[in-house]
C-alpha cells in the first residue's frame, strides 16, 4: 500500500506536474477561506454589537433625560401642592402657621414610616427568594 492510498486527499507525497504539492495548496485554499469566512462572521458580529451598544446607549440617554425633567417637573408639583394645602389649612380652616406645619410634619412622619415599612417588606421579599 502507498502512502496516497492509506492518507487520500490530505498529503501528496510527490509533486505535481507544475512542481507544487496539490493537497497542500488544496489545504491552503480551504483554510483560507475558512479564515476569510471567519473573519466576515466576526467583523458582522462586531458590526451587530456595536449597533446595539449605540441603540443602548441612545435609550439610556433618552430616559435619564426623561427622567429629570419628571424628577423637576414633579418636584413643581409637590412644592405647588403644598402651597396649596398649607393655604388650605391657614385660609380656609382658619389653622396658625405653626399648627399647619406640625401637620406637614406629622404627615411626613407617616409616609416615611409606610415608604421603611414596604422597603422592608420588599427587601426580606427578595432575600427569601
Amino acid at each position: 500500500m502507498t502512502p496516497d492510498q492509506t492518507i487520500p486527499h490530505t498529503v501528496s507525497f510527490g509533486p505535481a506536474k507544475n512542481g507544487r504539492h496539490r493537497a497542500v495548496t488544496r489545504e491552503r485554499e480551504v483554510l483560507s477561506a475558512l479564515t476569510g469566512s471567519a473573519m466576515r462572521i466576526a467583523s458582522l458580529q462586531v458590526r451587530m454589537w456595536l449597533t446595539q451598544t449605540k441603540i443602548t446607549v441612545t435609550r439610556i440617554a433618552i430616559m435619564s433625560v426623561a427622567s429629570g425633567i419628571a424628577a423637576l417637573l414633579g418636584l413643581a408639583g409637590f412644592i405647588f401642592l403644598y402651597v396649596g394645602c398649607y393655604r388650605v389649612l391657614t385660609d380656609v380652616f382658619h389653622f396658625r402657621t405653626v399648627w399647619a406645619c406640625m401637620i406637614f410634619a406629622a404627615f411626613h412622619l407617616v409616609l416615611i414610616g409606610i415608604v421603611m415599612g414596604i422597603a422592608k417588606l420588599l427587601v426580606r421579599r427578595r432575600n427569601s427568594t
